[in-house]
């Protein structure tokens, strides 16, 4: 049995998500559309994130293993996989990895960027979270401190009954000015949980907006209580960047 990991770019706007689910457009389903095409036969593919709807993805990282004497190279299998994925999603690599590679369980960073104006831009509207009301940008940028820790993050996400390890490492946290009036986060974390990142980017702008202290935000995530959650930011702004997997494997880095 051979094992094949994908690099993939989506626009997440017309889909429900990455998982597979009933009743829903999934990316994760179109691409096991894709892979049915090619070998004739159900592929299950496991992907390192699973992203909410609507949100976006530079660097998603999805496996499969498949049995089936392939007679494809690693070029024509990456051609025929895009030949049949729709525009909004493109597979930027492939590569054949160890049997024992696991896209989730293999991963030991995952980093995700926030995209955020104060001014209205129609061509980013899909890919940015556009906030109309007043901010102090110094009070967002300061308040990306609060998050780069290692802590239980239960508040600051949504419920999820698979979840096993609430605790998170968070080692880069930080905004920058990319335009003017346009800011990037950048947050990478051991894992995170479902909603954690939205979560958290809603926190900032709370505060960002004198709404919410510092100081709150920190007692609130002690508290491990979901009831003191903020509103979560707009997913169009979200995009899982890049997943990183150690040394054991460079064609990743």
């Amino acid at each position: 049995m051979r094992n094949f990991a994908m690099i993939i770019q989506y626009d997440g706007t017309n889909y429900s998500g990455w998982q597979i689910q009933p009743n829903s457009i999934t990316v994760q389903q179109k691409i096991e559309k894709a892979l049915f095409k090619i070998f004739n036969q159900t592929v299950k593919i496991i992907g390192s994130g699973r992203t909410d709807s609507g949100v976006h993805a530079n660097g998603q990282v999805a496996n499969f293993r498949i049995d089936s004497d392939i007679k494809l190279t690693l070029d024509q299998l990456h051609k025929a996989l895009n030949h049949n994925l729709p525009q909004d999603i493109r597979i930027n690599k492939v590569v054949e990895v160890d049997y024992d590679f696991h896209s989730r369980f293999s991963a030991k960073f995952r980093e995700y960027k926030y995209y955020l104006s104060t001014k209205q831009n129609v061509f980013n509207r899909k890919y940015e979270y556009y906030c109309k009301y007043p901010m102090n940008i110094d009070l967002l940028f300061e308040s990306a401190k609060i998050f780069q820790i290692r802590a239980d993050f239960t508040t600051y996400s949504k419920k999820n009954p698979d979840l096993i390890n609430p605790t998170c490492n968070i080692i880069k946290c930080e905004w920058n000015e990319i335009q003017d009036n346009r800011y990037e986060l950048t947050i990478v974390s051991n894992h995170f949980l479902y909603g954690m990142v939205r979560s958290v980017v809603g926190a900032m702008i709370e505060i960002s907006r004198n709404r919410l202290s510092s100081q709150k935000v920190i007692e609130n995530i002690a508290e491990k209580n979901r009831d003191l959650n903020s509103k979560l930011s707009d997913s169009k702004g979200l995009f899982l960047h890049k997943i990183y997997f150690g040394e054991k494997y460079p064609q990743f880095n």
